[in-house]
C-alpha cells in the first residue's frame, strides 16, 4: 500500500507555483485602479483593442517604409508617442482622453519594433552586436529602478517617460542627419549636384 503524503507536504506548493505567485504578487492589481464603489472597467475589451492597435502599428511600419527610411520616419514615432503618454499629464482625472492616448502609444510600439529592428541591423555590426545590446540594458535597468524605488506619483512618472520619449525624438533625429542627410550629401558631392537641407543649400 502507497504511503500517503503528510498533510502539510500535500498542501504545500510546488516551488515553481510559488515563484509565479510571488511574480504576480508584485504587479499591480486591476483594483488598484478601480475608484472605490465605481464601476469596473472592462479590463479584458481595453486589453484587445490595444493588441488591436499594437498589430494595426506593425502594419503602419510596412505602409511607411515602402515610402521612407526608417530613419526618418522614426522620429515620427518618437514624437507621436511623447504626445500620446502627456495626456494624463495635459488631462488629468480624464480617464476616456487617457485611453485614447494609451490607444495611440500602442499603434507607435506597433511600428516602432520592426523600425528599430531595421535600424539595428544597418548600423551596428553583427560582432559586436551582443556586447552593444548588454551595455544598453546597464541604463535601462537603471532607469526602471529609479522609477521603484522613488515612489512617484502617475503624473510625475508620465512627465518623465514625456521627457525621455522626447530625447529620442532628438537622438533620432540626429542619428537621420549623421546617417541619410550626410550620406545622401556625400554623394551628391561626387556628383556635383547641389542638396537642400531645410532651407540652407549644400554644394
Amino acid at each position: 500500500m502507497p504511503r500517503r503524503a503528510p498533510p502539510d507536504a500535500r498542501a504545500r506548493p510546488a516551488p515553481t507555483s510559488g515563484r509565479i505567485s510571488g511574480a504576480r504578487a508584485t504587479l499591480p492589481k486591476p483594483q488598484a485602479v478601480t475608484p472605490p464603489g465605481g464601476e469596473k472597467p472592462p479590463y479584458g475589451e481595453i486589453f484587445s483593442v490595444m493588441m488591436i492597435c499594437c498589430m494595426a502599428g506593425t502594419r503602419l511600419f510596412g505602409f511607411l517604409a515602402e515610402r521612407e527610411a526608417p530613419e526618418k520616419f522614426s522620429r515620427g514615432l518618437f514624437a507621436v508617442a511623447a504626445c500620446a503618454l502627456a495626456t494624463p499629464v495635459v488631462l488629468p482625472g480624464r480617464p476616456t482622453w487617457a485611453l485614447a492616448g494609451f490607444l495611440a502609444f500602442e499603434l507607435v510600439v506597433g511600428a516602432y519594433f520592426p523600425a528599430m529592428g531595421t535600424l539595428k541591423s544597418k548600423i551596428i555590426p553583427d560582432a559586436q552586436r551582443a556586447t552593444i545590446y548588454n551595455l544598453f540594458r546597464v541604463p535601462l535597468n537603471v532607469i526602471v529602478l529609479l522609477v521603484l524605488l522613488s515612489h512617484l506619483d502617475t503624473v510625475q512618472v508620465f512627465t518623465a517617460v514625456v521627457a525621455l520619449l522626447a530625447a529620442a525624438a532628438a537622438l533620432q533625429h540626429a542619428l537621420y542627419v549623421a546617417t541619410v542627410c550626410l550620406l545622401y550629401t556625400s554623394d551628391a558631392a561626387d556628383e556635383g549636384l547641389g542638396v537642400d537641407l531645410g532651407g540652407r543649400r549644400i554644394i
